[in-house]
């Protein structure tokens, strides 16, 4: 799957996806192909969607309106599904990258699978298992490194706004001084703000840094199931095997920027073979046994 670049169909819920991963999740998109279509559904007269704005024109994604009537977020969901349906029956799209942390869009996502299509999930943890597990690929944006550049808009946007209630904050008492006093308060707390959102960040920074052990005897279960008689496979093929097991499995979530690193990094288990193209490489467990811990689960 990882060689094979693909045609592929971005659809985004805008109640269901953050702005500051925007560059991050097409970066992640775009590894497995051409994103020939962007759009993001949303009722776009909602304040709460206002970061998105911002950021749509910089990537050439297409806003979707949906107002939200009695049925309040289904209609954008409906929407996609709509669609995303109608793009399936065009027959131009080889995949689907779908942009949410909502449960609603597990039916889509198994209805494209059958017929024969890729689809890429990006959402938060939280994520619920159904639609995780009903896509081929699913990354979770906890794995990202914020956007500064979309970061620094947003703050931008808190200084403008700051900056217009401390303009309306009027006084009716006569000593200036009091006044000058209620203006400098202001300008404070805006600074004590900012430094405490830098401190905050600079501590979730630190906690994500935080590697998470990676379960080898899973990584030589997937192996086992596609191992060829020379006792290796390519690094693809490895991946897409890990994949069918666990769909949200990602080097990211481990520390390591991609496959080709997390198995350098494991070098004790498993042996990287070049080939003469010096771009494909093949695989080789260096501790080939049975892993009954998990072929008896199965």
């Amino acid at each position: 799957m990882e060689n094979k670049k693909m045609n592929i169909a971005m659809l985004i819920d805008g109640d269901n996806a953050q702005a500051k991963y925007l560059e991050n999740i097409i970066s992640e998109t775009s590894k497995y192909g051409k994103i020939s279509i962007k759009r993001i559904y949303g009722d776009w007269s909602n304040v709460h969607l206002k970061n998105w704005k911002d950021v749509l024109n910089t990537f050439s994604i297409k806003p979707i309106q949906e107002f939200a009537h009695t049925t309040g977020k289904n209609a954008t969901d409906i929407a996609l599904v709509i669609d995303a349906m109608d793009i399936l029956h065009q027959q131009k799209i080889d995949a689907f990258c779908i942009v949410s942390s909502d449960s609603d869009f597990t039916g889509l996502a198994s209805r494209i699978r059958e017929s024969g299509l890729t689809v890429i999930g990006i959402g938060k943890e939280q994520t619920p298992k159904s639609f995780v597990n009903a896509c081929d690929i699913f990354t979770f944006t906890e794995s990202f490194k914020e956007d500064p550049s979309i970061d620094k808009l947003m703050e931008i946007s808190a200084k403008k706004a700051a900056k217009k209630l401390e303009k309306s904050i009027t006084l009716t008492v006569k000593k200036n001084n009091v006044k000058s006093n209620v203006k400098v308060s202001s300008k404070a707390n805006l600074k004590e703000k900012l430094k405490e959102k830098s401190r905050r960040k600079s501590k979730k920074n630190k906690k994500s840094k935080k590697t998470i052990k990676i379960d080898i005897n899973f990584l030589r279960w997937a192996f086992s199931m596609i191992e060829q008689e020379n006792g290796a496979v390519l690094l693809s093929q490895f991946v897409e095997s890990v994949r069918k097991l666990d769909a949200n499995f990602d080097s990211k979530i481990y520390g390591y920027k991609n496959f080709n690193v997390m198995f350098k990094a494991l070098k004790n288990d498993f042996e990287m073979i070049y080939h003469n193209d010096n771009s494909t490489i093949s695989i080789r467990d260096k501790k080939v046994k049975t892993l009954q811990k998990y072929k008896n689960a199965s």
